[in-house]
């Protein structure tokens, strides 16, 4: 918030009415005493002390032990409260000129009030006129946007995103973080560092697949937009069908039974698997026919175009195209239907003995 005094004197009130205590957190040293001024200016009646590293450890102890024992309403502090320290009647902080810290400082000023089971309030006040930088802007932002319980993973990959990954391939930084996202990044960079090294580096396939179905994680079904997210990338990124199996459990055990598309997304997933693991690139469900096309380099191997036709429950046959293509006839039904004949038959093909899918990609 841009600071407004009168909210801040109502924010040090409200917390006083309901017996608790206030950190007000400085940026600096200097000006730290006439900030806890200014704060008895607000609210006459708070008794406000004063702390900060330049004092001697007696004089700073003696005061941390009266604001811990209740002798004061409100603790004008620097940072050296960001760790340390559990006081559950302190359940509000003020941290002015919150734009000067970093996002960890912010996360762990903020972790400094709701250490108990009352509702805590913290306000990052930025100056009253004037602009921020845009970095700062994006740190605060990031502090306001993750708040639940456990989200410090999330506040550190922003904050990664934010300041970049560093030097790693030369004398300058040369990375990209923002436009890609960390995962991308990362995965660039290894790249890179084993083309490097002379190795050959093989990316993962990533089939086509166009099944006619609708694969989502329904709104009613998981109303947290983040939540929602961050399963999706979890879902891309799994690689066998234990992990599928184990993320689809975990889904029905935090938010009920699944819905038909999230069970759709499931289901095509498990199919991208298979298919990645048997250099099938494109998959297209149309009517009762479903068309599968390999990749062409490298070809397919004849002994697995044998086996994967025997095993077929459905009629197939191949066609003389190139790349390779197959056609299988999955009978009459509807979308939903024939999405799983294809599951089905997709499970048929896992049964190849020498091409177990738990080691899909690995």
């Amino acid at each position: 918030m841009r600071r407004d005094d009168a909210i801040l004197a109502e924010a040090v009130r409200d917390e006083l009415a309901r017996g608790g205590q206030v950190f007000v957190v400085n940026d600096r040293v200097q000006g730290i005493e006439s900030l806890a001024a200014e704060v008895e200016s607000w609210v006459p009646e708070a008794r406000v002390g004063v702390a900060h590293g330049q004092m001697n450890d007696r004089d700073l102890e003696r005061t941390m032990e009266a604001f811990l024992s209740g002798n004061f309403d409100v603790l004008v502090s620097t940072t050296i409260i960001e760790s340390g320290l559990d006081i559950p009647r302190a359940n509000t902080i003020i941290i002015m000129n919150a734009h000067h810290f970093g996002i960890s400082q912010l996360y762990q000023m903020r972790g400094r009030v709701g250490r108990s089971d009352v509702l805590a309030y913290a306000y990052l006040v930025i100056p009253a006129r004037g602009e921020i930088s845009s970095d700062s802007s994006k740190r605060l932002e990031a502090l306001a946007q993750f708040t639940d319980l456990g989200s410090g993973y999330q506040l550190a990959m922003r904050d990664l995103e934010i300041r970049g990954a560093g030097n790693l391939l030369g004398s300058e930084q040369h990375g990209f973080i923002a436009e890609v996202g960390f995962e991308t990044y990362v995965r660039l960079v290894k790249e890179a560092v084993e083309m490097l090294r002379g190795s050959t580096v093989e990316k993962p396939l990533q089939p086509r697949l166009e099944l006619g179905v609708d694969a989502y994680l329904p709104e009613t079904w998981i109303e947290d937009g983040l939540t929602r997210i961050s399963l999706y990338q979890r879902i891309a990124r799994v690689k066998t069908l234990q992990e599928l199996e184990n993320l689809r459990s975990e889904l029905k055990d935090r938010f009920g039974a699944l819905p038909e598309a999230a069970e759709m997304l499931l289901l095509v997933t498990e199919i991208g698997l298979c298919a990645a693991f048997l250099k099938i690139q494109g998959l297209l469900l149309r009517r009762s026919l479903l068309a599968i096309t390999f990749t062409e380099f490298p070809p397919p191997d004849p002994q697995t175009l044998a086996e994967i036709l025997s095993l077929s429950p459905y009629p197939m046959r191949y066609l003389a195209n190139t790349p390779l293509q197959a056609v299988v006839e999955l009978g009459t039904g509807s979308v939903h239907d024939q999405a799983l004949r294809s599951l089905e038959l997709f499970r048929a093909f896992e049964k190849r003995s020498n091409a177990p899918l738990q080691k899909v990609q690995s």
